[in-house]
C-alpha cells in the first residue's frame, strides 16, 4: 500500500483498538470463521488511520487493492486474506522504499 504524503498513522489508535477488540470481535465487520487473523490486522490499521485503496468489485482479487466492502463480495481479497496481504504492494520493493513512504515506522529484521 502506498499512503498518502499526507497521512498520519496513530500507532496508539491501533493499539486501542487491538486492546478493545482483542477478545470479542467488533460487531461493525465482519467475520471470516475461526481464522480471523487478517481481518482483525486490517480493522487495526484502518483504525490506526490507514485509507483504503481501491474498492471496485472488480479489483477486489488484485493485490495492488486494499478496501472493506458492506459484503462480502466487495471487500478486497488483500482484507482479509493472510496471503493477499502478504503481496499487497510489497513484492520485491526495496527497503529504502518502504522506509522513505513510512517514515515513522519502527522496522525489524527477521531471518527465515
Amino acid at each position: 500500500m502506498k499512503p498518502a504524503t499526507t497521512a498520519a498513522y496513530s500507532y496508539n489508535k491501533m493499539i486501542a483498538y487491538a486492546e478493545k477488540y482483542w477478545k470479542h470481535h467488533n460487531s461493525a465487520f465482519r467475520t471470516y470463521g475461526g481464522n480471523d487473523c487478517t481481518n482483525f490486522l486490517s480493522q487495526i490499521m484502518l483504525a490506526g488511520g490507514w485509507k483504503p485503496a481501491g474498492g471496485s468489485i472488480i479489483q477486489r482479487t488484485s493485490n495492488k487493492y486494499w478496501f472493506y466492502g458492506p459484503v462480502s463480495l466487495w471487500t478486497s481479497y488483500t482484507w482479509g486474506g493472510a496471503e493477499n496481504w502478504y503481496w499487497y504492494d510489497t513484492h520485491n520493493k526495496p527497503v529504502s522504499t518502504l522506509v522513505s513512504d513510512h517514515p515513522n515506522t519502527w522496522w525489524y529484521a527477521h531471518r527465515t
